[in-house]
């Protein structure tokens, strides 16, 4: 039923002799009270605006089904949110330089700023993971400020030791 819903709200319909075409992204939450027996109303809207967002992501039918994936998903990202916070506080994130290299005068030209997160817990995970959760929790400045302060740290102390032509890369968000 809810694909022909679909179907039906994404149909383009005309107003004024203008064509109109809805984007439409349906979250779904299946109210099994034996699943979830103390579930309120409020938790009820939640669960289905999270699987609207998830939705969103889809391609094709944006229909997404809450369920127990999903929760877990979002409960991972909520603590890695609250470490993100500590790992701010506690100067976690530090810049690794990785050389760029010219070849025509075969040197050393300069260096690209990458971050990466000294905590135990994330040390071998991506960066792409924990940058993806700093931006949508809006954390990510506070990482850019510690990372370009430590880049121009860098780079000051290679010009004190005699550099003078080179170039850090930072990619900040």
């Amino acid at each position: 039923r809810c694909k022909n819903l679909y179907d039906f709200l994404t149909k383009p319909f005309s107003i004024n002799l203008n064509e109109i075409k809805l984007d439409i992204a349906i979250g779904i939450f299946n109210i099994d009270y034996t699943k979830y027996p103390t579930i309120t109303p409020s938790d009820i809207i939640k669960s289905a605006a999270i699987a609207a967002s998830k939705a969103k992501n889809y391609e094709n039918r944006k229909i997404c089904i809450f369920d127990n994936g999903i929760y877990q998903i979002i409960k991972r990202d909520e603590i890695i949110a609250q470490d993100i916070e500590k790992g701010i506080e506690n100067n976690e994130f530090v810049v690794y330089f990785q050389p760029q290299f010219d070849l025509k005068n075969n040197v050393v030209s300069g260096f690209e700023s990458l971050l990466r997160w000294n905590n135990e817990k994330y040390i071998n995970d991506s960066p792409y993971e924990y940058i993806r959760i700093a931006e949508k929790k809006g954390l990510i400045v506070a990482i850019s400020k510690q990372i370009l302060k430590q880049s121009f740290m860098a780079a000051k102390d290679l010009m004190n030791k005699g550099y003078k032509t080179f170039h850090i890369s930072v990619n900040i968000s």
